[in-house]
């Protein structure tokens, strides 16, 4: 296989020491010789550290029911497609074995991050995941219109896009700056008068404000689609969901 063949789920199981030994030295070999190759595996490293602390968290959390039905429903969609059309952001269209990877990505996430991770831990309860838990994300969300960005803790958050699901659960895309150490893109549902967090993908350093790998943003648009994500809010309907703070 051409380096540049390497695709997303060839990746992620190097980035998990699934793959023969054959072919991680065909793998490494490429990230030792192309940059980009190796920060995709970075990534993938680093979100896959972020989900097991998610699961460890948890880990009596199950997927739940309809959302399992989903994930599989995707995957089979994904092995009878020719292309995949992300749902939300512009691009190219994107393998369905690079789909079929993400999803099954998305099922160990789901499975940590479905749990009711708070955004805003409790005094004295244990810490959930330190980089969702800096201080003024929750108050971000509650406030902040999409587009706008504010400060939280040593970083800054970015709201994306406000939106509902097809069973009516009012949700947020952000984005969470981290000064000099990368950024984490999430979507945070409100349960019960508060923010919790149902997806999070770490996206490699960068200089560019914003930025976020095709990778990432192709697992995020795949989670959209199990959760039945609708079209982003209007300004007016987003202002009304955060105002009646349920």
């Amino acid at each position: 296989m051409n380096p540049t063949e390497f695709d997303d789920a060839t990746l992620m199981a190097h980035a998990d020491g699934a793959l023969e030994p054959e072919e991680a030295r065909r793998v490494a070999e490429a990230a030792a010789a192309d940059p980009a190759i190796a920060a995709r595996i970075d990534m993938f490293r680093e979100t896959g550290a972020l989900l097991g602390a998610l699961g460890a968290a948890r880990p009596e959390a199950p997927l739940p029911d309809d959302l399992a039905r989903r994930v599989e429903q995707t995957l089979a969609d994904a092995r009878h497609a020719d292309t995949v059309v992300p749902l939300r952001r512009p691009g190219p269209a994107w393998r369905p074995a690079a789909l079929a990877a993400s999803v099954a990505l998305i099922v160990g996430a789901v499975g940590g991050i479905v749990a009711s991770l708070s955004l805003r831990t409790p005094e004295g309860a244990a810490p959930s995941l330190a980089l969702l838990d800096a201080p003024g994300i929750g108050d971000a969300l509650d406030s902040l219109p999409a587009g706008s960005r504010g400060d939280a803790g040593d970083g800054e958050v970015q709201i994306i896009s406000s939106f509902l699901t097809d069973t009516g659960a009012f949700c947020r895309e952000f984005e969470y700056d981290r000064a000099g150490d990368g950024s984490i893109v999430s979507v945070a549902c409100r349960e019960d008068g508060a923010w919790a967090a149902r997806f999070a993908v770490v996206t490699q350093d960068t200089n560019a404000p914003g930025y976020a790998p095709a990778s990432a943003l192709a697992t995020l648009d795949a989670f959209l689609a199990t959760i039945g994500a609708g079209q982003p809010l209007s300004t007016e309907d987003e202002a009304e969901r955060l105002a009646a703070g349920d």
